[in-house]
């Protein structure tokens, strides 16, 4: 177990916090874009793990992040939303998941990344890493919410948009537009 301490919590639309860790043990184990991050809580003689997806890249000078969805009976997203505090100090373990992306700086190839929600956020450090590391990669992202305004990380996916024109293309779909 590794002790991370909170350093930042953002709101988005639509209940979701991103949480921003400081590892306070130095010793972290590298992690691959797409992968995960179990939290695990202790309440008296009980412990209760969560796994929750990295939404920061590895290959980005960016603090570890992940983002979560408020859940109305989800017991520890309540408590994340709720009672955590910039300083709380979490025990999380190490990085897991097979759903990750390993760059190639040879690649030349188009990805095609499909989500919706907060579904994104694997796909967010996909995105970033593939655009950071593979100077060839062009990526498509069709983004599925029910309205621009109910979107997470709509600002800084136009950000990436505009620093990589020609690479990054997003397709938006809003459910509740009327067309």
């Amino acid at each position: 177990m590794y002790n991370f301490k909170i350093s930042e919590i953002i709101q988005h639309p639509n209940h979701n916090i991103s949480i921003r860790f400081q590892d306070l043990s130095n010793s972290f184990p590298a992690y691959k874009a797409g992968q995960f991050l179990t939290l695990s809580f202790t309440f008296g003689e009980r412990e209760v793990r969560r796994s929750y997806s990295f939404s920061s890249s590895p290959d980005v000078k960016e603090p570890y992040e992940i983002t979560v969805k408020r859940v109305d009976n989800g017991e520890i997203s309540r408590l994340l939303h709720h009672q955590t505090r910039v300083g709380d100090v979490i025990q999380v373990m190490d990085p897991q998941g097979l759903f990750v992306y390993e760059p190639d700086v040879d690649h030349k190839q188009t990805i095609f990344l499909f989500g919706a929600g907060v579904g994104i956020t694997p796909l967010f450090s996909i995105l970033k890493t593939a655009l950071v590391r593979e100077e060839h990669t062009k990526i498509v992202l069709v983004y599925s919410n029910s309205s621009k305004e109910q979107t997470v990380f709509y600002d800084e996916l136009l950000k990436w948009q505009e620093a990589y024109p020609d690479r990054l293309h997003i397709e938006w779909i809003w459910s509740n537009t009327k067309n």
